[in-house]
């Protein structure tokens, strides 16, 4: 069972890795950004003050149990949507030697997680938009 799993561990590593290296750079960016956005707020003469509210931005935490639930929601879909093919598709699949089986799974766990992902934006974006017009 691990010998299968290898290359998908392998794969999802340097995946990672090379998201977290991308990551750290835009972050680098974002920070020098607010660096010179807090320099620009002094230099206006804001006598020393300048807007904690740029340091308080709680969006992503606020959305955070929509979001979560949508993705979850998503990858039990797409399990069960893939068991739903393995069982009514199962002549075709032992045709194949079942080596596409945990392809179909972690596909479609994939594909309703991001469709998912979707909707919590969606969702998102209509009460941020609700918010905003109050």
């Amino acid at each position: 069972m691990f010998i299968e799993l290898t290359p998908v561990l392998v794969v999802g590593i340097v995946f990672l890795a090379g998201f977290k290296i991308i990551e750290l750079f835009v972050h680098r960016k974002e920070r020098l950004n607010l660096i010179d956005k807090i320099e620009n707020d002094i230099k206006l003469g804001s006598k020393g003050e300048f807007d904690l509210k740029i340091f308080s931005d709680n969006s992503g935490k606020r959305y955070s149990a929509i979001r979560y639930g949508c993705l979850l929601v998503g990858f039990s879909l797409g399990v069960i949507v893939a068991i739903i093919i393995h069982v009514n598709c199962i002549d075709l699949f032992e045709q194949l030697r079942n080596k596409p089986i945990p392809m179909l799974y972690l596909a479609s766990s994939m594909l309703f997680g991001g469709i998912g992902l979707l909707i919590s934006y969606a969702l998102e974006k209509g009460q941020r938009k609700d918010i905003e017009d109050k």
